[in-house]
């Protein structure tokens, strides 16, 4: 792993509420769109953190999560994988996924 995937993994492991890593790459428009939709979804979720990444730029620490495209959302919750939404989708599925893992 790269010094940046490593610095990464041990964030989401302190991190003490729900991280959404959301995967983007300039070539994919719906990418794009569903990082705008997590980062919008923070103000209605609470206990919600977006990391946006570039793909090219963490494909190894991806891989290991079983993202090897984008549009991809990693949930992550006490430093483990707990959902993968793979894909473009709604705004109400979005929603679903991520307010169904966060919380106290």
């Amino acid at each position: 792993m790269t010094p940046e995937e490593t610095a990464l993994t041990q964030v989401l492991a302190q991190a003490t509420g729900t991280v959404a890593v959301v995967l983007t790459d300039a070539f994919h428009p719906g990418a794009q769109t569903v990082a705008e939709q997590a980062e919008a979804l923070t103000r209605e979720i609470e206990d919600l953190e977006v990391i946006q990444l570039e793909i090219g730029r963490y494909r190894e620490w991806a891989a290991s999560h079983d993202a090897h495209g984008t549009p991809a959302v990693l949930v992550f919750r006490g430093g483990g994988r707990v959902r993968r939404v793979l894909g473009t989708v709604s705004s109400d599925r979005l929603r679903e996924a991520l307010a169904s893992e966060a919380g106290p």
